[in-house]
């Protein structure tokens, strides 16, 4: 089983509200699209920290560790428009 991570889940996620059949209200809509905008911007600020992206280890014996990855946390972002479900590594 393919291990897939947070930011692909809500890419899918955000797509298939895009193609997906019926009335999709404004309001969950842009909720969808704020939840994918957030955990972009979570996945890219870990990986901006760590020097890495996921599964790349580091290339030199004397760089130094600066963290680790261990799965994710859920987490909720509340905000004036609602509450955003973010998945924080």
């Amino acid at each position: 089983m393919k291990k897939v991570s947070a930011k692909e889940q809500k890419s899918k996620q955000y797509e298939e509200y895009l193609w997906e059949e019926g009335v999709l209200t404004f309001e969950q809509f842009q909720k969808a699209g704020m939840e994918h905008l957030l955990q972009e911007a979570v996945e890219s600020e870990v990986e901006e920290f760590l020097g890495r992206k996921r599964y790349e280890h580091t290339t030199s014996s004397d760089e130094q560790l600066r963290g680790y990855r261990n799965g994710y946390y859920d987490r909720f972002i509340k905000s004036a428009e609602g509450r955003y479900h973010v998945q924080h590594p």
